[in-house]
């Protein structure tokens, strides 16, 4: 029996199911969240909780590295400590045998000095004194002996040392380049982050146009935010922009309105410039090229009703009424659609509460 599960199993398969993960047991973040879950969860979990695993990874690696770094410093300052200490300790013995080689030579020069003056009188006291001379110079030989011993051990404790600082250096350089890595995972694990939020605002993009959209021909477009739209197309920053979709029906034409707020070409500074597009539909082959559908456009004035409108016929000898070869045909319209100078007149209101309504009538009779 799987305590998760509740179900039983075979005898045979019951050793090899507890070995595995099961699907509904209760496990802990790798990456060092306090969130349990079970193990069908695991990768929606590490993909809703990227940054924060991030976090996590970057403060366990500078952790480690600062831990690391101590116990180096700590290990290296105790063999400097003890290699300075006995140091101190041989330098203390060898200025004792300074001063003490130092007291000999004096003596055997003083008592050189009276060999030469009272040989005759104070022999045997020479002799005496130069054969206990002999027997210190011996035991300084041997401390001196002693003495290179030591400094032979200390040589040794310092190449020690020195190969310890060596290895803190690999290990430093070795950290180092870890920690490089991590750094490149976390911008590769952001890059990636960047890339799903620009799919993510495509996806709300193409949802929001889906819809917007209408499929009776008719289309009734807002232009928000017109004071800055407008300035944009006077400075140059962008001088026109395209409607969402529109369709005569859900399997009929695809199209869409382009307005230049500053005109374009004759109209360009003196008027709004308004163009009707024929896009590229899923059912193109299904439909009569070219376009010969009656087309309306309208500004609409918001308080007094005196809609500019203008309508036409398609001239089928047109490329911009052909059966679309790219995403959209060659825009045609109205460039003197709107003079600026009306646009601005005060008994009218083509924008009203910093908004302008468009819109476009298709006739769909006959299709």
């Amino acid at each position: 029996m799987c305590d998760s599960l509740t179900k039983k199993l075979p005898r045979d398969q019951i050793v090899r199911h507890q070995r595995t993960n099961c699907p509904k047991d209760k496990i802990v973040c790798q990456y060092g969240c306090q969130n349990k879950f079970s193990v069908n969860q695991a990768h929606q979990h590490n993909e809703e909780n990227v940054p924060k695993h991030l976090d996590f990874m970057r403060e366990r690696i500078k952790s480690l590295l600062e831990e690391t770094e101590q116990k180096q410093h700590d290990r290296y300052d105790r063999h400097m400590g003890n290699l300075k200490r006995r140091l101190s300790s041989l330098q203390r013995d060898v200025d004792n045998l300074e001063s003490q080689t130092q007291e000999v030579n004096t003596r055997v020069d003083s008592l050189t000095s009276k060999k030469k003056d009272q040989e005759a009188t104070a022999s045997e006291s020479f002799r005496k004194d130069l054969e206990a001379l002999k027997l210190r110079e011996g035991v300084m030989e041997s401390k001196s002996g002693t003495f290179e011993g030591i400094i032979a051990v200390l040589n040794r404790e310092i190449e020690k040392c020195a190969s310890l600082l060596e290895e803190y250096d690999r290990q430093m350089r070795l950290d180092r380049e870890a920690l490089t890595n991590s750094e490149r995972k976390c911008k590769s694990f952001e890059r990636a982050l960047a890339l799903r939020d620009v799919s993510m605002a495509e996806q709300n993009l193409r949802i929001q146009a889906l819809e917007t959209a209408s499929y009776d021909g008719v289309m009734v477009w807002k232009i928000a935010d017109f004071s800055k739209k407008r300035h944009d197309a006077i400075t140059g920053r962008l001088t026109s922009f395209y409607s969402p979709a529109f369709y005569t029906d859900p399997h009929g034409y695809k199209m869409c309105c382009r307005i230049y707020l500053n005109g374009d070409g004759m109209g360009k500074g003196s008027h709004i410039s308004l163009f009707f597009v024929v896009m590229r539909g899923y059912y193109d082959a299904l439909l009569a090229w070219p376009f010969k559908q009656k087309v309306t456009l309208m500004i609409l004035d918001q308080s007094n009703r005196e809609h500019v409108v203008e309508a036409f016929r398609p001239d089928p000898a047109s490329s911009s009424f052909k059966k679309p070869t790219s995403d959209m045909n060659i825009a045609s319209g109205c460039p003197l659609f709107l003079s600026l100078e009306r646009l601005g007149a005060s008994n009218t209101a083509y924008v009203k509460d910093n908004a302008m309504f468009v819109k476009v009538v298709v006739d769909c009779t006959n299709i």
